[in-house]
């Protein structure tokens, strides 16, 4: 660990970032319904959503050879998960207890 050399050059590094932006548009975009505005041509699109998992691995493991260990890298991506999505789950929660003037039920989830 705590390997200095960076193994993704200035112009590599750049190129993965502008096309991990374009897979989290385009992912964000299915979600929200993208995906059956134009079939079949919008079908191309579910290309993008290996290309955001590949390179997510490749940006993760540049960081975890900047990481000094193996714990901090994985307390860091922990938190750096977590707590995002206790708060958006604490918010739905709200939202939810908001709209609908009671708690839901989640023994119909079962």
């Amino acid at each position: 660990m705590g390997v200095t050399s960076n193994w993704l050059q200035q112009q590599d590094s750049e190129f993965l970032a502008v096309l991990r932006s374009l897979s989290i548009f385009v992912i964000v975009f299915g979600h929200v319904g993208g995906f059956w505005f134009y079939p079949p041509w919008t079908g191309f699109l579910h290309v993008f959503v290996p290309i955001f998992f590949f390179i997510s691995g490749a940006v993760s493991y540049n960081g975890f050879l900047k990481s000094p260990s193996i714990v901090q890298y994985l307390s860091k991506r922990i938190i750096g998960l977590l707590i995002p999505y206790y708060f958006i789950c604490i918010v739905a929660l709200f939202v939810f207890v908001i709209q609908n003037d009671k708690f839901p039920d989640f023994r119909d989830c079962l």
